[in-house]
């Protein structure tokens, strides 16, 4: 029986494929020469990364014409298969590809990536072997298309294909596609098909502390000023009408909380719980702070929480005093605490360097005073992370597990169907001060192609329930543009491997 595997870019479009998405790494397998496949929902997996200008602007890439084919190797390894692509800009241009130079991956399963940047083939120690690997047998006319189901496959711009084995074709399947867990009694306690949970609220966090459950977010309703707490005893009751909603903290004008109340985050930091969240003064200039609760105080009580403080960098300065700091997080590993925020000089202006994510670590005992310099985590590279004009890599949220620390971030348009959740990941033996470590998803894990209904899921956070069961929270819009930013959660799925899957069950 024959198996195939296709790669290919789309034709951009004005609705649901601008040409950072068109233009990207699509894959698709076929058995015995029947119905192709679609891989990650007919969405990019790999995406030309972008340059940066001498003034620390990103400077966006695409692709076109990619070519699959397969590496033979004398040495005894294990099968390994490259991609290359033409370089180009986001206006179509051809950029570094002239002659044999190419953007190239290498693969062995076609699920995890090396991303080798543009190489020459011809000079290459095991590529330039291959006869018109740049050529390729890439092809334009609609009579050379294998595709059976034509109809999704009509804006193919152009693709390559080889045969693959039966062993390699159902992993990937099983990978991309994996059975969706049956669970109808869950599903009866808690109707998770009720978008929005929450209309007007954003960056949500859901926080279990003492048997009672917490709901907080950015409340766009009142414009973004002052942070709202709910509390109940089970999780649907969060979201109820007759649910009441505690002020915790307001608009102080003699403290400089004015503006910009964004991304609140409980926390247990040292044994004590902390709100995390940026906050502006009379001008644009969101800043991370955070405050304690009091010992023996209630969550839902504003006199029992102690005074805001904004984060300070070890030798004692202010975070980010030359650009905006928003969305801090925190995670402990190894008996060490690390806050990871997002980053932006000169933002929607001439030298914008698009929101970036940073890491360092800090006191446990005073959290907001870190102990090491910052060090550049992720930029947004990607073309789905640099859609819409929003050059975004913000809202990081951790998630631990037995050997892995994921993080969560959202990229694209924060108002839109673009937004969409990125992971990082770095084992909990390895050091998450060096960045070399970390392994970034060249595609989004998390998007608007991946839910019914539901656009632009992004700023997630996750938390665990009574029973045990991992849910992630984010919000979304019940249209493709012009929606109130709106609650949503569901439960999320771990591969046998311990990666989560946060697509493959929303009930």
């Amino acid at each position: 029986m024959k198996h195939e595997l296709f790669v290919y870019t789309r034709i951009p479009d004005d609705s649901f494929c601008p040409p950072e998405y068109g233009n990207s790494v699509h894959i698709a397998v076929s058995e015995n020469g029947g119905t192709v496949v679609p891989l990650n929902n007919n969405e990019g997996i790999l995406y030309a990364e972008a340059e940066i200008s001498q003034n620390n602007e990103i400077i966006g890439k695409s692709l076109s014409e990619p070519v699959v084919v397969f590496l033979p190797d004398g040495n005894g390894s294990a099968s390994e298969y490259a991609i290359l692509a033409k370089r180009i800009g986001h206006d179509g241009a051809e950029e570094g590809s002239r002659g044999s130079k190419r953007l190239l991956w290498l693969t062995q399963d076609f699920i995890t990536f090396e991303e080798c940047g543009l190489v020459d083939v011809a000079e290459h120690p095991r590529l330039g072997e291959i006869a018109d690997i740049t050529a390729g047998n890439v092809a334009r006319n609609e009579k050379e298309r294998p595709f059976s189901n034509a109809q999704l496959f009509a804006d193919v711009a152009s693709f390559s294909g080889i045969e693959i084995d039966a062993g390699l074709y159902d992993a990937i399947l099983q990978y991309y596609t994996p059975v969706e867990e049956q669970n109808t009694v869950r599903r009866q306690e808690w109707p998770m098909d009720s978008f929005p949970l929450a209309s007007g609220f954003a960056d949500p966090v859901i926080f279990l502390w003492n048997d009672m459950y917490y709901y907080i977010a950015t409340n766009d309703n009142t414009g973004d000023v002052g942070f709202w707490v709910r509390e109940a005893e089970r999780l649907p009751d969060l979201f109820l009408p007759e649910t009441p909603q505690h002020l915790i903290l307001d608009k102080n004008e003699e403290k400089g909380l004015i503006q910009t109340f964004w991304a609140p985050e409980f926390h247990v930091i040292g044994g004590r719980v902390y709100l995390l969240f940026a906050v502006s003064g009379d001008t644009f200039d969101p800043q991370c702070h955070m405050m304690r609760l009091k010992e023996n105080g209630s969550i839902i009580r504003a006199g029992d929480w102690e005074d805001p403080v904004r984060v300070r960098k070890k030798e004692g300065t202010f975070l980010g005093e030359k650009g905006i700091t928003l969305d801090m997080t925190h995670f402990s590993n190894g008996g060490r605490s690390y806050l990871i925020w997002s980053y932006r000089e000169n933002c929607m202006a001439e030298g914008d360097t698009g929101s970036m994510l940073y890491i360092a670590s800090t006191d446990p005992d005073q959290p907001w005073q870190l102990t090491s310099d910052p060090v550049l985590l992720s930029r947004p590279l990607y073309g789905w992370e640099n859609v819409a004009g929003t050059i975004n890599n913000e809202g990081p949220y951790p998630l631990l597990t037995e050997d892995t620390i994921y993080i969560t971030y959202s990229g694209g348009s924060a108002c839109n169907w673009t937004y969409a959740i990125g992971l990082l990941s770095i084992g909990r033996d390895e050091d998450p001060l060096d960045v070399t470590r970390w392994k970034k998803s060249p595609y989004p894990v998390l998007s608007t192609a991946d839910l019914d209904g539901i656009y632009g899921p992004g700023h997630n956070s996750f938390f665990q329930d009574k029973s045990g069961d991992t849910y992630i929270a984010y919000h979304a819009e019940k249209t493709a543009y012009d929606s109130p930013r709106s609650t949503m959660l569901h439960r999320i799925r771990f591969r046998e491997n311990g990666e989560p899957v946060l697509w493959m069950s929303q009930k």
